[in-house]
């Protein structure tokens, strides 16, 4: 079981006592109906702190509250008096870690306890531990073992010797705790080249997964992030080229990594649609987990922005979203099969949201000036009809992508449905014509604060030269107070078509 946080409610009202998160997540803490965990109390601010989840990492954050944020009577945050409710929301306060039994404290009458899991793992086969720590036995303090390495030393009376792991490519020891399997050390992770090489010599002697890439060949790095690398690779006998997908082994160790990886490589094996970028295999060998998808070579929009100045024409960029929109409005309603449930049991739904929607997501297949485009990284995406039912939350980067992100996004994460990524297209569109954000996110101001109060900015504004009709469209489909205005794919398309 990986590390998870709850938050438990142990003064003040709000409809439940306890509030699980096994995954990243970001949540806002106020009287406001529409905030995440909502607190009742009259001392309590609309929207009143930031809580930022990465089990079992914990930050919170004061939104300039009236009556303040205490960390175990600690006042972390608070507008000076006589401060307006919108000077407030212009500060930034700093964030603050809680650890296991901290206390939160919320005005005068709200208080919300932390309590952090970590799990624990066998000290000799590393085997991860239950968290009841049934079955297991402490040798000594923080020292445990399974059943079936006590019994082992208990009938050889042989010293408990913690067991060595070594790197699968350089042989040298690794000291770190890892839950079994194949591992590689942080320097050889950290290096493309050898993780690429690794992988392709495995594939080659046809080992595990990696036989499933039998018989490419790498050409190029194509880009790096913080969780892995894409290569260009080309299949030999063919000649077909591909992009090869890695997320890096330090970033593997991780359950919660390995969860995001192996969502996206599920929900992009149930994704077929020209506007889509296509899976082809998926698998990991040496904790190197992977992915063969389409290869697109006119690269993301977002740089492809930059070779016309950072603005696309109307000409360019609408034909892009009409694209994108048709993706969506398949993965909105495409059949998914086996979505895992908590309790462990499997259904069927129809749809997926995409959550992560913005210039860096949207590829395009060729270089032409009307390139094909589609719609990737389906990381974040999930089963709307299961929200809040499955053990996939929220999972990407804490801070994700705000600017691209209306306000229910912000508030409820977990709980999204199809019309966030209609104005998240929205805002694309508005990037890709005017090189700026809808919102406004000054300098200094906080950037949770900006996506969740401000309103989009009329685009004429940005760009006075935007055909009006196409402007009226784009505005109307970036209003998001008090719900977003265009609701599906199918009716944002029309809107756009109609208007040039």
């Amino acid at each position: 079981m990986p590390a998870k946080v709850t938050l438990q409610i142990v003064k003040g009202t709000s409809d439940k006592t306890n509030y699980l998160f096994e995954e990243k997540d970001s949540l806002i803490i106020g009287r406001q109906n529409d905030c995440t965990i909502v607190l009742s109390n009259a001392t309590v601010s609309r929207y009143h702190c930031l809580v930022e989840i990465n089990p079992p990492e914990v930050t919170v954050r004061d939104f300039g509250s009236l009556n303040g944020t205490y960390l175990n009577d600690t006042k972390i945050g608070q507008r000076e008096d006589g401060m307006s409710v919108e000077e407030g929301r212009k500060l930034r306060f700093n964030e603050f870690s809680m650890k296991d039994g901290d206390r939160l404290k919320l005005g005068t009458d709200c208080e919300i306890v932390s309590r952090i899991y970590t799990p624990d793992y066998c000290a000799e086969c590393l085997c991860e531990l239950p968290e009841s720590k049934i079955g297991t036995f402490e040798e000594s303090p923080g020292l445990f073992l399974c059943a079936a390495c006590h019994e082992r030393h208990k009938q050889k009376k042989a010293p408990i010797i913690k067991k060595k792991v070594t790197c699968k490519i350089c042989g040298g020891s690794l000291d770190d705790k890892f839950a079994g399997g194949e591992v590689i050390c942080g320097k050889c992770g950290m290096d493309p080249m050898l993780l690429v090489e690794n992988l392709l010599k495995m594939a080659g002697v046809g080992k595990g997964d990696a036989a499933a890439i039998k018989g490419f060949r790498k050409i190029k790095l194509l880009g790096r992030g913080g969780m892995g690398e894409v290569w260009l690779v080309e299949e030999e006998a063919t000649g077909k080229r591909m992009a090869l997908k890695l997320m890096l082994p330090k970033v593997a160790l991780e359950a919660r990594n390995r969860d995001r990886f192996l969502l996206e490589a599920k929900n992009s094996g149930e994704l077929h649609h020209p506007n889509i970028v296509e899976l082809y295999r998926s698998g990991c060998s040496d904790n190197t987990f992977f992915m063969l998808m389409e290869y697109c070579e006119g690269g993301s929009v977002d740089e492809f922005m930059k070779k016309y100045g950072g603005i696309l024409a109307p000409e360019i960029a609408v034909p892009i979203i009409v694209q994108v929109l048709d993706g969506l409005d398949y993965a909105h309603h495409v059949k998914i099969q086996d979505t895992k449930l908590k309790d462990g049991t499997t259904v069927s739904t129809n749809g997926l949201v995409h959550r992560d929607l913005s210039p860096q997501n949207i590829f395009l297949r060729d270089t032409s000036k009307s390139p094909i485009a589609k719609l990737g990284d389906f990381g974040l995406a999930k089963a709307f009809e299961t929200a809040g039912l499955t053990g996939n939350t929220r999972t990407g980067d804490a801070a994700g992508k705000p600017v691209f992100m209306p306000r229910q996004q912000i508030i409820n994460f977990r709980y999204s449905t199809p019309d966030v990524d209609i104005w998240a297209a929205a805002a694309s569109l508005y990037n890709m014509l005017t090189g700026a954000s809808p919102k406004e996110f000054p300098k200094g101001a906080d950037v949770w604060q900006s996506a969740l109060k401000g309103q989009a900015v009329a685009i004429r504004k940005r760009n006075p030269k935007i055909p009006s009709k196409l402007a009226a469209a784009i505005d109307e489909a970036l209003i998001d107070d008090p719900e977003i205005r265009v609701k599906t794919a199918r009716e944002f398309k029309q809107k756009l078509e109609k208007s040039i």
